[in-house]
Order: structure tokens, then sequence, then C-alpha cells
């Protein structure tokens, strides 16, 4: 039990069956110089906002009340790890700080300025009334509702403390709970789907400026080597486990989606936990009436959920945008292959983003309903083709690989313009290919930069402060850095991205240009000797984001040897003009266990990058 006492000034309104109130300090009400013509709309956003949230999550409020409540600033409520709610989020209620000081949205003063600004700049006009109602669904939106709209490089929270109240456990960890023996996760894992679902989709484009592995990736590490009941069971970092239940649980229920129609799992949750809000439900009666209503084996399936160490891993090839007629309309067609190589099955999901708004452009209506991304089955072994017809181009395309091997998590293709091909004709949905190629044939030997037969030779560190800082560090497990051309590292450092060479780990080296002093190599131990075509991979950074001429000063030429059983050959590849893929090298003879490339530093752009060498026997 929880209870406040202070000095406190109270706004209410009534909307509908619930009464929502605002319990403040009398001197902090500086908000209401900002809101003081949101009145006639006020009942109308928050109805608004509560009917598109419980949309997503498929559920309903269970209370008759909601009250955010002033509490002083030094009043900390930590993370839990098996729950999504906190000492802030108790039943009915929310803990803001005061003056809503950690608060982005809540700077309302700021916002507005954004707002005029951006409304100068377009030559558009808006009421005080379209202005505040715009800053509340924000304020709103941002603070309850999981939605992200003040991305930042470099945000200001030190204490990796998030100040987010979510009305998510109003919504299911307040109102019932599922317990078991066997499964003792399983009501952690049930949340975890929800509260995904519930919090704003993010743009989960690929990051070139993204720093070491996101917290999926780093569940996605733990898992390739250990189960779900596995990792619980170890010391791990409880962040981690956390992570691990969150992921799992999404996948879990994903699954079981595809399994019988997702509305028609929607339909089951909503009214059972209507049906059943604030008991505790034994496990057995619930995955007997999951059997008796779907027949599915639900021990059996959460007994390989739970114990099972394999993932699946993903490899997508081929894509393509084009426009179709479909009719009498133009539509935009999108084809990809994906294939699954390992022994169990896996899903992934796929999402568009469109050209235009912004992200501070205005809101004077109700929040445009966006796209749920599109999930899809690729059994172990198995190879398909996805084709998708979409009624708007998309500017990229991203797939999410959610609990696999791949590196980065999400992969994201940048579109070109489209052009409108007669004769083809509008294909949605997935078929089998029949013959799934493996990433690297016979006839070929590819060595990438994650490989044993790729070495890194670093000079040591000139600066005994850095000497210091860094002794030990070069024998631990190499993490990722983040790509920064305006100031490049000046060692080589490893960085992912889903335009890199790779099977599942897209990664690189890249390192500022030098001398020519700073090297690494690719040992080409070939198996049998003979000629050999090399090739060097070219990334396919995305250089849209870039004049051409500027990227040519990032990324300009490269400078190779090639060692081999005639000499030593130099060759130069201008990495800022040639086309992505791989770039033939030249010729030469290798005998078994000699041979090497070898890249140094020296180029006239800003960074070299170092990926994947290929032979391909003649």
């Amino acid at each position: 039990m929880s209870l406040l006492i202070g000095d406190y000034a109270k706004r209410s309104v009534q909307v509908d069956s619930t009464e929502y109130s605002l319990f403040f300090k009398p001197e902090h009400n500086y908000f209401e110089d900002y809101m003081n013509q949101v009145g006639d709309t006020l009942a109308a956003v928050l109805r608004d906002a509560r009917n598109d949230y419980e949309r997503k999550i498929n559920l309903t409020y269970p209370f008759k009340r909601f009250t955010v409540v002033e509490v002083p600033v030094h009043f900390i409520s930590y993370p839990r790890v098996w729950t999504s709610t906190t000492q802030a989020l108790p039943p009915e209620q929310a803990w803001i700080p005061e003056l809503g000081v950690v608060l982005p949205a809540a700077d309302f003063k700021r916002m507005k300025n954004r707002f005029s600004e951006r409304s100068e700049q377009r030559n558009q006009t808006y009421t005080d009334e379209e202005i505040q109602a715009s800053m509340l669904r924000r304020f709103v939106g941002n603070t309850f509702l999981g939605e992200n709209q003040f991305p930042s490089f470099n945000p200001r929270n030190l204490a990796n403390i998030e100040y987010k109240f979510p009305l998510f456990p109003q919504y299911y960890s307040h109102v019932i709970h599922f317990s078991s023996r066997r499964w003792p996760i399983f009501n952690a894992a049930l949340e975890g789907y929800f509260y995904n679902r519930a919090e704003e989709p993010e743009n989960r484009r690929a990051r070139w400026f993204e720093t070491g592995l996101s917290d999926e990736e780093k569940v996605n590490r733990a898992l390739s080597e250990n189960s779900l009941a596995g990792i619980l069971k170890t010391e791990e970092d409880r962040g981690l486990q956390a992570n691990v239940v969150r992921m799992k649980g999404d996948f879990l229920f994903k699954t079981i989606g595809l399994a019988i129609g997702r509305n028609n799992l929607d339909v089951f949750w909503a009214r059972y936990i209507s049906e059943n809000r604030f008991r505790n439900i034994p496990m057995k009666h619930f995955t007997q009436l999951l059997n008796d209503n779907f027949n599915i084996d639900m021990h059996t399936f959460l007994d390989v959920w739970y114990e099972s160490k394999n993932l699946p891993g993903f490899q997508t090839r081929n894509v393509s945008m084009y426009q179709v007629k479909d009719s009498e309309r133009i539509r935009y067609q999108v084809l990809f292959d994906i294939f699954n190589p390992e022994t169990v099955d896996g899903l992934f999901e796929v999402s568009f983003s469109y050209g235009g708004g912004g992200r501070f452009r205005m809101d004077t209506g109700r929040q445009q309903q966006l796209e749920p991304p599109r999930v899809y089955k690729l059994a172990a072994g198995e190879q398909k083709r996805i084709g998708i017809v979409l009624n708007e181009e998309p500017r990229t395309m991203s797939v999410n690989s959610l609990v696999a091997r791949n590196i980065p998590i999400v992969t994201s293709e940048l579109f070109s313009k489209s052009e409108l091909r007669p004769k083809a004709k509008p294909f949605d949905g997935a078929y089998l290919l029949e013959k799934a190629e493996a990433f690297d044939p016979g006839s070929e030997y590819i060595i990438d930069n994650s490989d044993t037969a790729f070495e890194v030779f670093n000079p040591p560190f000139s600066s005994w402060l850095k000497r210091i800082i860094y002794s030990g560090k070069e024998s631990e497990e190499e993490t990722f850095g983040r790509f920064s051309f305006w100031q490049p590292p000046g060692r080589w450092t490893l960085i992912k991205d889903a335009s890199y060479f790779g099977r599942y780990v897209h990664s690189a080296y890249f390192i500022s240009s030098g001398k020519g002093e700073r090297k690494v190599r690719w040992n080409l131990d070939v198996k049998e000797a003979g000629m050999y075509d090399v090739y060097a991979y070219v990334f396919r950074m995305r250089r849209k984001r870039f004049r051409r001429s500027r990227f040519e000063r990032i990324i300009s030429d490269q400078h190779f040897k090639v060692f081999h059983d005639d000499g030593v050959d130099r060759v130069t590849v201008d990495m800022g003009n040639e086309e992505p893929g791989w770039y033939y090298m030249g010729s030469w003879y290798f005998s078994p266990g000699t041979g090497a490339v070898e890249l140094s530093d020296e180029s006239s752009g800003r960074v070299v990058i170092a990926d994947a060498i290929r032979l391909v026997k003649m």
C-alpha cells in the first residue's frame, strides 16, 4: 500500500466512465499558462489517446479512475526485473516528478517555441487551441503511452533511468497473474508480449551511428549459447535476463498468433482477461483451455520454448521494388528472397517507412495509425520468395530477425525511385524456392573480418595514459564501436551494419586514413593449389545520405597488397565510386597454406574500411 500526503491542488475531468485527475503543489501550476485554451478539447484528446492505445493492445481499462500525482524530484522508482510496473505505478495512479523536470514532453515552453518556428518556416497558421491540443497529445503519448517523439543521440539521462510512466501495468500487471512451477517465467513472458504491443514501434532502420550491441542483440548472443531456462539459472545481469524473458515471450505469442491467426488470438485474450480480472490463474487451467479452443499442445510448445538452445539465422537476397498495374491502379511491388540454413524454425518481421512527416510536425488531429509489421515463419532449411504489394511507394524496408543469430538484428534496404514494369503482375504472399543455395558455394573461399584467418595489427598506444586505461583490454572480446566519419578512430575498430558482408553477423573494421602504417590481413589458406580470382567486398553504405562528392571525400581509394606465389602486387580500389558487391582485383596462383591480402590505412578519403575477401578457383 502507498500513501501520499501533501498540500495538493486538484484538477479533474470526467471522460465517459473514467475520472482523470491531476494532483500538484499549488505553486507548481506552470503548465496552466500553456494549456489555458485546451478546455473544450481536453476530453476528446484523452478519449482518442486512450482508444488508440487500447486498439494496439486489444485490452480495456479496468478502473474508474486514473490519477497523476506530483512527487518530490528525488523520488526514484527503479525498474523491476520480472514486471513492467514500479513503485511509481500503483493501481489507478502514476507518480511523476515535480514540475516534470525529467520529462522531455513536459517542457511546454520549448515545445511551443518549436511549433511557432516551424509554422513560420512553412507559412502555416494555427490557433492557440490547436497548438495546445497538440502539445497535450505529445505529453500524454510520450509520458504514458510509450510513444518516442523526442529521440536524441545524446541522452541526458546519465543514470540510465527511464523516466516514463507507461499505462500498461494498469491493463495487465495489476489485473491478472498466471502461476506455474513448471514454467515460472510464463507470466512475465506474457506481460512482455503485451508490453511490446503497447510500445510504439521504434524507427528501426539499420543505424549507421549505433554504438555496441543493442539490448536485443545481447539477448540473441546469450540465447545462442544457452536456453531460456539456463540463462535464468545463471548469475547473469538481471537487466539481460529481463530482456531475454521479454523477447522470448514476444516470440512465443507471435508464433501462436501465426498458428491460430492473430485476430483469433486477440479475441481470445481480450475475452479471457476481461472475464478473469483480479485473479491468479493456475497454468494447468489455462493450457487446457488453449488446447480445447485451438488444438494446441501447450505443454510441448512451452517445453521447447523454455529449454531449446538453438537459434535460426536469416540471409536476405535479391531485394527489388518496382511499380505494377493492379486493375487501373499503380501499386508498388516489393520482392525478396530469404533463407534459414539453421536446424530450427524462425520468425521475422517486415516493415516499411515512407517519405513525409517530420519530428516536429503539427499534430492537430488523431494520430495516424501505423501499419503493423508483417510476420512470417521460415522453417529450418527453407528459402522463400516474399512478395508484398503496397499502396504507397516505400522509402525503406526493414527486416527484423527477432530471436535469431543475426547482427544487426534489423537490416534495412533503402529504395531508389521505382519504375513501372508494364508486364509484371502483383504478387502478395510467399512461396518456397526449390533450391536453397549455400551462402558460399564450394568453388568459393570467403574470408570475412570475423574469421580467424583475419588479423588486425593495431600499433601500441603512444600515450602512457591510454596504455594504463586500456591495459588488458586487448585480450577481451571485442565490442562494436560507432561509425564516425567526422571523428574516426586512430585504431582499427569493429563496427556493424547491414551494408557489410556477413553470413549472420554483418560487420567490418574501420580506421582514420593515415600513412599506411596500420594494417589488416586476410590469410588465404587455400586447400588446393591453382589460379584464383580475388575479389574485395565493396559495402553498400547508404550513400543517399550524402551528396556524391561528399561521400567520395569520406570513403575513397583503398590500397591492397596481394601476396601470392610469384610475389606481391598492389591494387587500389575506389570504394567511393565502385558498385556495391564483389570487386574483381585480379587473378593469381596460390599454393596451400600460402597467400594473403593486406590493407593499410593509406587513403585520400577520411576513413578506410576492411570487410571481406573472396577467392574463386579458376
